[in-house]
Protein backbone atom coordinates (compact mmCIF):
# COMPACT_ATOMS: atom_id res chain seq x y z
CA UNK A 1 0.00 0.00 0.00
CA UNK A 2 1.61 3.43 -0.99
CA UNK A 3 1.70 6.36 1.75
CA UNK A 4 -0.12 9.13 0.02
CA UNK A 5 2.44 12.20 0.65
CA UNK A 6 1.40 15.52 -0.19
CA UNK A 7 3.42 17.87 -2.01
CA UNK A 8 6.03 20.39 0.25
CA UNK A 9 4.53 23.56 0.46
CA UNK A 10 7.25 26.41 0.50
CA UNK A 11 6.39 29.72 2.46
CA UNK A 12 8.12 32.65 2.17
CA UNK A 13 10.09 34.54 5.19
CA UNK A 14 9.87 38.22 5.70
CA UNK A 15 12.94 40.12 5.96
CA UNK A 16 14.47 40.52 8.87
CA UNK A 17 15.16 44.14 9.93
CA UNK A 18 18.53 44.88 12.19
CA UNK A 19 18.32 47.76 14.45
CA UNK A 20 20.42 49.68 16.89
CA UNK A 21 17.11 49.04 19.34
CA UNK A 22 18.01 45.27 18.62
CA UNK A 23 14.38 44.14 19.48
CA UNK A 24 13.00 40.65 20.52
CA UNK A 25 13.92 38.19 17.85
CA UNK A 26 10.46 37.04 16.41
CA UNK A 27 10.01 33.90 13.74
CA UNK A 28 6.82 33.44 13.12
CA UNK A 29 5.92 29.76 12.97
CA UNK A 30 4.04 27.42 10.07
CA UNK A 31 0.42 29.34 11.52
CA UNK A 32 1.67 32.56 11.90
CA UNK A 33 1.17 32.95 15.61
CA UNK A 34 4.73 34.63 17.06
CA UNK A 35 6.74 33.14 20.29
CA UNK A 36 7.59 36.24 21.86
CA UNK A 37 5.38 36.05 25.63
CA UNK A 38 6.90 32.56 25.75
CA UNK A 39 10.52 33.68 24.97
CA UNK A 40 10.30 36.53 26.92
CA UNK A 41 9.68 35.06 30.46
CA UNK A 42 12.60 32.72 29.73
CA UNK A 43 15.06 35.61 28.71
CA UNK A 44 13.88 37.54 31.90
CA UNK A 45 14.35 34.34 34.36
CA UNK A 46 17.38 34.06 32.53
CA UNK A 47 19.05 37.79 33.12
CA UNK A 48 17.13 37.64 36.75
CA UNK A 49 19.42 34.44 37.81
CA UNK A 50 22.46 36.21 36.23
CA UNK A 51 22.21 39.59 37.77
CA UNK A 52 21.49 37.81 41.27
CA UNK A 53 25.12 35.83 40.72
CA UNK A 54 26.90 38.61 39.20
CA UNK A 55 25.78 41.29 42.84
CA UNK A 56 26.35 38.33 45.19
CA UNK A 57 30.16 38.27 44.98
CA UNK A 58 30.50 35.94 48.10
CA UNK A 59 28.10 33.76 46.35
CA UNK A 60 31.09 30.89 45.15
CA UNK A 61 32.64 31.87 48.57
CA UNK A 62 29.70 30.94 50.25
CA UNK A 63 29.58 28.01 48.42
CA UNK A 64 32.91 26.92 49.04
CA UNK A 65 32.60 27.33 52.88
CA UNK A 66 29.34 25.51 52.81
CA UNK A 67 30.85 22.16 50.49
CA UNK A 68 33.99 22.38 53.65
CA UNK A 69 31.03 22.10 56.37
CA UNK A 70 29.23 19.74 54.49
CA UNK A 71 32.69 17.88 54.14
CA UNK A 72 33.31 18.26 58.51
CA UNK A 73 29.37 16.83 59.23
CA UNK A 74 30.55 14.26 57.20
CA UNK A 75 33.23 13.65 59.50
CA UNK A 76 31.87 14.23 62.16
CA UNK A 77 29.06 11.55 60.84
CA UNK A 78 30.91 8.94 60.18
CA UNK A 79 32.87 9.24 63.94
CA UNK A 80 29.24 9.17 65.58
CA UNK A 81 28.65 6.11 63.42
CA UNK A 82 32.15 4.33 64.52
CA UNK A 83 31.35 5.12 68.34
CA UNK A 84 27.74 4.10 68.09
CA UNK A 85 28.78 0.35 66.86
CA UNK A 86 31.65 -0.09 69.27
CA UNK A 87 28.87 1.24 72.44
CA UNK A 88 26.19 -1.56 70.84
CA UNK A 89 28.74 -4.21 70.12
CA UNK A 90 29.54 -3.71 74.73
CA UNK A 91 26.24 -3.39 74.78
CA UNK A 92 25.68 -6.84 73.41
CA UNK A 93 28.57 -8.75 75.25
CA UNK A 94 26.83 -6.98 78.31
CA UNK A 95 23.84 -8.57 77.34
CA UNK A 96 25.18 -11.67 76.54
CA UNK A 97 26.99 -11.83 79.90
CA UNK A 98 24.01 -10.74 81.75
CA UNK A 99 21.22 -13.48 80.07
CA UNK A 100 24.00 -16.75 80.76
CA UNK A 101 24.45 -15.77 84.11
CA UNK A 102 20.58 -15.68 84.37
CA UNK A 103 20.56 -19.01 82.55
CA UNK A 104 22.74 -20.13 85.13
CA UNK A 105 21.25 -19.22 87.70
CA UNK A 106 17.64 -20.43 87.07
CA UNK A 107 19.26 -23.79 86.11
CA UNK A 108 20.18 -23.98 89.55
CA UNK A 109 17.15 -22.59 90.99
CA UNK A 110 14.72 -25.37 89.02
CA UNK A 111 17.37 -27.82 90.08
CA UNK A 112 16.74 -26.47 93.83
CA UNK A 113 13.13 -26.56 93.39
CA UNK A 114 12.87 -30.09 92.21
CA UNK A 115 14.59 -31.06 95.15
CA UNK A 116 12.41 -29.45 97.33
CA UNK A 117 9.27 -30.79 95.23
CA UNK A 118 10.49 -34.33 95.52
CA UNK A 119 11.47 -34.68 99.16
CA UNK A 120 8.38 -31.75 100.67
CA UNK A 121 7.03 -33.19 103.56
CA UNK A 122 3.36 -31.04 102.92
CA UNK A 123 0.70 -33.14 102.49
CA UNK A 124 -0.83 -30.95 99.59
CA UNK A 125 2.64 -32.19 97.69
CA UNK A 126 2.29 -35.79 98.78
CA UNK A 127 -1.56 -35.81 97.08
CA UNK A 128 -0.48 -33.53 93.52
CA UNK A 129 3.08 -36.53 93.43
CA UNK A 130 0.63 -39.53 93.71
CA UNK A 131 -1.54 -38.26 90.98
CA UNK A 132 1.27 -37.41 88.78
CA UNK A 133 2.86 -40.96 89.52
CA UNK A 134 -0.17 -42.82 88.78
CA UNK A 135 -0.78 -40.48 85.33
CA UNK A 136 3.14 -40.35 84.09
CA UNK A 137 4.38 -43.19 86.03
CA UNK A 138 7.20 -42.87 89.25
CA UNK A 139 10.60 -42.31 89.08
CA UNK A 140 13.55 -44.33 90.79
CA UNK A 141 13.72 -41.42 93.16
CA UNK A 142 9.75 -40.97 93.46
CA UNK A 143 9.41 -44.48 94.27
CA UNK A 144 12.43 -44.53 96.92
CA UNK A 145 10.48 -41.36 98.76
CA UNK A 146 7.20 -42.75 98.67
CA UNK A 147 8.08 -45.51 100.50
CA UNK A 148 10.05 -44.16 102.31
CA UNK A 149 7.41 -41.89 104.01
CA UNK A 150 5.50 -44.97 103.89
CA UNK A 151 7.04 -46.66 106.56
CA UNK A 152 7.86 -43.26 108.11
CA UNK A 153 5.05 -40.15 107.84
CA UNK A 154 7.55 -37.75 110.06
CA UNK A 155 10.68 -38.56 107.97
CA UNK A 156 12.73 -34.92 107.10
CA UNK A 157 15.03 -35.41 104.69
CA UNK A 158 17.14 -32.33 106.16
CA UNK A 159 17.13 -34.03 109.94
CA UNK A 160 17.95 -37.47 108.09
CA UNK A 161 21.29 -35.39 106.68
CA UNK A 162 22.13 -34.01 110.01
CA UNK A 163 21.84 -36.97 111.71
CA UNK A 164 24.04 -38.90 109.67
CA UNK A 165 26.47 -35.94 109.99
CA UNK A 166 26.52 -36.71 114.13
CA UNK A 167 27.33 -40.35 113.42
CA UNK A 168 30.10 -40.36 110.97
CA UNK A 169 33.17 -39.81 113.12
CA UNK A 170 31.70 -42.44 115.45
CA UNK A 171 31.07 -45.09 113.43
CA UNK A 172 34.33 -43.94 111.21
CA UNK A 173 36.37 -44.47 114.47
CA UNK A 174 35.01 -47.71 115.50
CA UNK A 175 35.55 -49.18 111.76
CA UNK A 176 39.25 -48.11 112.14
CA UNK A 177 39.55 -49.99 115.70
CA UNK A 178 36.96 -53.10 114.57
CA UNK A 179 35.28 -52.32 117.57
CA UNK A 180 31.76 -53.83 116.20
CA UNK A 181 29.87 -53.09 119.42
CA UNK A 182 29.80 -49.78 118.50
CA UNK A 183 28.99 -50.48 114.67
CA UNK A 184 26.19 -52.54 115.62
CA UNK A 185 24.19 -49.18 116.98
CA UNK A 186 24.77 -47.74 113.34
CA UNK A 187 25.42 -50.27 110.80
CA UNK A 188 24.06 -53.38 108.90
CA UNK A 189 25.48 -57.12 109.41
CA UNK A 190 27.17 -56.31 106.19
CA UNK A 191 29.28 -53.88 106.72
CA UNK A 192 30.31 -55.53 110.66
CA UNK A 193 31.00 -58.90 108.79
CA UNK A 194 33.11 -56.79 106.48
CA UNK A 195 34.72 -54.89 109.20
CA UNK A 196 36.26 -58.01 110.81
CA UNK A 197 37.63 -59.72 108.30
CA UNK A 198 39.48 -56.88 107.26
CA UNK A 199 40.87 -56.68 111.26
CA UNK A 200 41.58 -60.44 111.23
CA UNK A 201 43.60 -60.29 107.42
CA UNK A 202 45.34 -57.25 108.56
CA UNK A 203 46.21 -58.74 112.36
CA UNK A 204 47.46 -61.87 110.56
CA UNK A 205 50.14 -59.61 108.85
CA UNK A 206 51.24 -57.38 111.80
CA UNK A 207 49.47 -54.34 110.13
CA UNK A 208 47.78 -52.02 112.57
CA UNK A 209 45.93 -49.14 112.03
CA UNK A 210 46.12 -45.93 114.20
CA UNK A 211 44.22 -43.45 112.06
CA UNK A 212 42.47 -40.26 113.58
CA UNK A 213 39.78 -38.08 112.38
CA UNK A 214 40.52 -34.44 112.48
CA UNK A 215 37.70 -33.30 110.40
CA UNK A 216 35.20 -33.75 108.80
CA UNK A 217 32.72 -32.02 105.21
CA UNK A 218 29.04 -31.73 105.42
CA UNK A 219 26.80 -34.93 104.15
CA UNK A 220 26.00 -34.32 100.83
CA UNK A 221 22.60 -36.13 99.32
CA UNK A 222 23.93 -37.60 96.18
CA UNK A 223 20.96 -40.55 95.05
CA UNK A 224 17.77 -41.98 96.08
CA UNK A 225 16.64 -45.24 95.14
CA UNK A 226 15.56 -48.42 95.80
CA UNK A 227 17.47 -51.90 96.58
CA UNK A 228 14.64 -54.70 95.27
CA UNK A 229 11.88 -53.28 98.23
CA UNK A 230 14.08 -51.28 100.61
CA UNK A 231 14.79 -47.83 100.14
CA UNK A 232 18.10 -46.73 99.83
CA UNK A 233 19.89 -43.28 100.30
CA UNK A 234 23.23 -42.77 98.80
CA UNK A 235 25.30 -39.91 101.13
CA UNK A 236 28.89 -38.26 100.24
CA UNK A 237 31.52 -36.84 102.14
CA UNK A 238 35.55 -36.25 102.74
CA UNK A 239 37.85 -36.19 105.96
CA UNK A 240 41.27 -34.90 106.76
CA UNK A 241 42.35 -37.83 109.12
CA UNK A 242 45.80 -38.77 110.24
CA UNK A 243 47.40 -41.78 108.91
CA UNK A 244 49.40 -44.39 110.45
CA UNK A 245 50.03 -47.79 110.18
CA UNK A 246 52.19 -49.58 113.59
CA UNK A 247 53.33 -52.62 114.10
CA UNK A 248 52.30 -55.55 117.01
CA UNK A 249 55.46 -54.20 118.61
CA UNK A 250 53.67 -50.15 118.33
CA UNK A 251 56.64 -48.83 115.91
CA UNK A 252 55.21 -46.82 112.87
CA UNK A 253 55.31 -48.35 109.80
CA UNK A 254 54.05 -46.08 107.54
CA UNK A 255 52.70 -43.02 107.72
CA UNK A 256 52.93 -41.21 110.87
CA UNK A 257 50.76 -38.86 113.53
CA UNK A 258 51.89 -35.44 110.89
CA UNK A 259 50.63 -37.40 107.41
CA UNK A 260 47.32 -36.32 107.03
CA UNK A 261 45.02 -37.06 103.77
CA UNK A 262 41.86 -36.16 102.46
CA UNK A 263 39.47 -39.17 102.10
CA UNK A 264 36.42 -38.94 99.98
CA UNK A 265 33.63 -41.93 101.34
CA UNK A 266 30.32 -42.88 100.04
CA UNK A 267 27.80 -44.26 102.38
CA UNK A 268 24.58 -46.16 101.47
CA UNK A 269 22.41 -46.09 103.97
CA UNK A 270 19.24 -48.54 104.39
CA UNK A 271 15.86 -47.79 105.85
CA UNK A 272 14.70 -51.06 108.01
CA UNK A 273 10.99 -51.21 108.37
CA UNK A 274 9.31 -51.44 111.39
CA UNK A 275 8.05 -54.48 111.11
CA UNK A 276 11.72 -55.70 110.48
CA UNK A 277 12.85 -54.38 113.83
CA UNK A 278 10.51 -56.10 115.60
CA UNK A 279 7.26 -54.62 117.71
CA UNK A 280 8.78 -53.00 120.17
CA UNK A 281 10.01 -50.21 117.50
CA UNK A 282 7.83 -47.11 116.71
CA UNK A 283 8.70 -46.16 113.07
CA UNK A 284 12.20 -46.97 111.09
CA UNK A 285 15.08 -46.38 111.42
CA UNK A 286 18.27 -46.23 109.42
CA UNK A 287 22.04 -48.21 109.29
CA UNK A 288 24.71 -48.13 106.83
CA UNK A 289 24.23 -51.04 104.25
CA UNK A 290 27.83 -50.34 102.97
CA UNK A 291 30.34 -47.94 103.03
CA UNK A 292 33.06 -46.89 99.98
CA UNK A 293 36.48 -44.88 99.93
CA UNK A 294 35.94 -43.26 96.61
CA UNK A 295 39.57 -41.38 96.70
CA UNK A 296 42.54 -40.50 98.93
CA UNK A 297 44.73 -37.57 98.69
CA UNK A 298 47.86 -36.80 100.40
CA UNK A 299 47.53 -33.28 102.38
CA UNK A 300 51.31 -33.44 104.62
Amino acid sequence: MLLNIPSPRFYRLPKIYISSRLPSLQLPPPNGILFRREFSVFDEFSKKIKGEVDRNRDFQQSMKEMKEKAEDLKGVKEDLKARTKQTTEQLYKHVDGVWTQAEEKAKKIAEDMRERWETSDHPVVHKIQDISETVLGESDAAMSFKEIRRRDPTFSLPEFVAEVQEVVKPVLNAYFKGDTEVLEKYCSSHVIERCKAEHKAFESQGIFFDNKILHISEVEVRETKMMGETPIIIVAFQTQQVYCIRDRLGAITEGGQDTIHTVYYAWAMQQLDPEELGEAAPYSIWKLREMQQLGVRALI
